[in-house]
C-alpha cells in the first residue's frame, strides 16, 4: 500500500507509523497516532491486534478525533457484525 500519512512533518507509511508507537503486550488495542491524510485532513489510526493471527495488527480509522481507542474499535466491531451477516 502506497498510502501515506503526515505525523511530526513527515511521510509515514502504516508501518513507519506502527513503529513509533510505545510497545504494549499482551492488548487488544495496540496504540493510536493522530495523522493527516495528503489532502490535510486529521484522522485517527487505531492499531489492534489481529484475533487469527496473533502477531499481525489491523488499523481502524476515525474522523472523529475526540473518541477513546476502545470506542472506535467497538463501533468497528458493530458495523463489521452487520456487514458480514447481510
Amino acid at each position: 500500500m502506497k498510502q501515506r500519512y503526515r505525523f511530526n512533518g513527515k511521510s509515514l507509511t502504516l508501518h513507519e507509523l506502527y513503529a513509533l508507537l510505545p510497545k504494549q503486550k499482551n492488548k487488544e488495542i495496540l496504540g493510536s497516532v493522530i495523522v493527516q491524510t495528503a489532502c490535510g485532513l486529521p484522522i485517527k489510526l487505531v492499531f489492534v491486534q489481529n484475533r487469527h493471527r496473533r502477531r499481525d495488527w489491523l488499523v481502524l480509522l476515525s474522523t472523529d478525533l475526540a473518541l477513546e481507542d476502545a470506542e472506535i474499535v467497538r463501533i468497528y466491531g458493530m458495523r463489521w457484525s452487520i456487514g458480514v451477516s447481510s
